[in-house]
């Protein structure tokens, strides 16, 4: 059986006073890669009608699917890493623009419903502004569920020791996730100060450390 313990899902964890994450799996997550197609023309001679701005079409698609997102509950995760033009010059209407999408959800059905709306609000965006384009997934990851009784051990450990717990479905990807398909897996997650994980300004208090140590020591000596 493997356990990961990581810091993780700080702002969960610190407002809700838990120190300890028992970790059931991992969300379904996506991502999406949107080119716009327009014509390079100057800023100054060129009247707003009659350009072909593929901006545009960003300025309809972001706040649909942030929209959208809210739709699909608090569980739902919508994310543009991405915005690139091209020439890339501050007097040009772009003759190309290319943005990211990230997609994420724990629900099977909401994500694919998610999913449907992202390519259904660009492609009508596409067509509303006379603008060829593309929308395509580049990258996928199904949701993991982990394994019950590594679960049920970490959640154990965690009561024996006296700490407070919640269950949390990792929004991020871990190495967790391809072990659970070839051993019994589990995560546990400790607080991060501030909320920040994944990032070079995480900190966890060393309590909070020994604590999730704890934790894995118990879980492993159960199984």
């Amino acid at each position: 059986d493997l356990f990961e313990v990581h810091i993780e899902q700080g702002p969960v964890l610190e407002q809700r006073s838990k120190s300890i994450g028992v970790v059931t799996g991992v969300q379904h997550m996506s991502r999406h890669e949107v080119l716009v197609l327009g014509q390079e023309a100057h800023a100054g001679p060129t009247p707003m009608n009659m350009r072909k701005d593929p901006i545009r079409v960003l300025a309809e698609v972001l706040p649909a699917l942030y929209a959208a997102a809210a739709r699909h509950g608090a569980d739902a995760r919508f994310t543009v890493g991405i915005i690139e033009t091209s020439p890339g010059s501050p007097n040009t209407v772009p003759g190309q623009l290319r943005f990211t999408l990230d997609l994420r959800h724990p629900d099977g059905a909401q994500f694919r419903s998610l999913r449907a709306e992202a390519d259904q609000v660009v492609r009508t965006a596409l067509e509303r502004h006379g603008l060829e384009g593309s929308i395509r997934c580049v990258w996928e990851a199904p949701g993991v569920e982990f394994d019950r009784g590594c679960v049920e051990a970490v959640r154990s450990a965690a009561e024996s020791l006296g700490c407070t717990t919640l269950e949390i479905v990792s929004g991020a990807g871990h190495d967790s996730c391809n072990t659970a398909a070839v051993v019994p897996t589990s995560m546990i997650f400790v607080p991060c100060a501030g909320g920040l994980s994944h990032n070079e300004a995480e900190s966890a208090a060393p309590a909070d450390l020994e604590t999730g140590a704890n934790v894995l020591m118990h879980a492993m000596l159960k199984l």
